[in-house]
């Protein structure tokens, strides 16, 4: 019975010590999950559309390493319509919706949000998400 408990135990102890850990310096996040929320959905590609259309802006850098589907660097439509056929349960090559692990360094420091002057506040404009 001293046995089976020992070896019960070391299996435990090495799938315990097995297991992948993400150090400080790693971020992880699902790819395709613009605003976050951990759910790749419609308003994932809103927020890309809003960002191209300057009607809002990717101040921190996230918006554009989670959207960024293609992985070409920058937001896109084609990011948007990868969004979207993933959404719709079609075929997309991206791993879109699973998790990636990208170090720290890569992501941009924050910067101070800045604001565009305008003469009158649009009435048509959405809210913020």
């Amino acid at each position: 019975m001293k046995k089976i408990t020992a070896l019960l135990l070391a299996i435990a102890i090495v799938c315990v010590l097995g297991l992948p850990f993400f150090s400080a310096s790693e971020t992880s996040f699902l790819l395709g999950d613009v605003d976050g929320d951990g759910d790749v959905s419609i308003i994932d590609a809103t927020i890309i559309q809003r960002v191209l259309a300057d009607m809002i802006t990717d101040e921190d850098g996230m918006y554009t390493l989670r959207g960024d589907v293609d992985g070409d660097g920058e937001l896109s439509v084609t990011d948007v319509t990868f969004i979207r056929r993933y959404c719709a349960l079609l075929f997309t090559p991206y791993p879109i919706g699973e998790t990636v692990i990208v170090p720290t360094e890569t992501i941009a420091p924050t910067v101070a949000p800045t604001q565009r002057p305008t003469a009158k506040p649009d009435p048509y404009e959405l809210p913020p998400i």
